[in-house]
């Protein structure tokens, strides 16, 4: 698999259990084909609408939704019923296990993703960045080459970074 770089939307009280440490993977009802190691850009839903963190994918699991459940229930983040709810009449579930959750100074709104990528619409539940577009938010928001792990872009105003984002 090519390395590609995951736009993924989770809504804001998930994401809260991501930072606070309950919530250790996040579930999908299709697989991302992405290699382990590849970053996920978390799109924040609404009202919040921003990209403001990131993560870096550790694994990914694909099984019938009985035994994820079981692997992972005590790490979900959510309960047993609104597990149950989400998977219901199907027959796979997969889990995406995470590490490095990384945030971003200022958050990148919805309006400059979309003056910034033509066409631009949040993902139901995920979707690829490809190079051009990473390199235009990189353009826009030089705050976003950290969270990438991006390096080509080093942006500068004299001799002092534009982005002072804590390490």
């Amino acid at each position: 698999m090519k390395k590609r770089t995951l736009l993924i939307s989770i809504h804001p009280e998930y994401v809260e259990k991501i930072l606070d440490g309950t919530k250790q993977v996040e579930f999908r009802k299709s697989r991302p084909r992405v290699d382990t190691g590849a970053t996920a850009i978390i799109y924040v839903t609404s009202p919040i609408s921003s990209i403001m963190y990131s993560f870096k994918i550790k694994k990914i699991v694909e099984m019938p939704p009985h035994k994820l459940w079981q692997r992972v229930g005590g790490i979900a983040g959510i309960s047993k019923e609104q597990y149950e709810k989400y998977y219901q009449d199907k027959k796979k579930a997969v889990g995406i296990y995470f590490e490095d959750v990384a945030s971003m100074p200022n958050p990148l709104r919805l309006d400059l993703l979309k003056t910034t990528i033509s066409g631009f619409s949040p993902p139901q539940s995920y979707c690829y960045l490809d190079r051009f577009q990473i390199d235009s938010l990189a353009h826009a928001h030089p705050c976003l080459t950290r969270l990438l792990g991006y390096s080509r872009l080093r942006p500068t105003v004299g001799d002092r970074p534009v982005c002072q984002a804590s390490r």
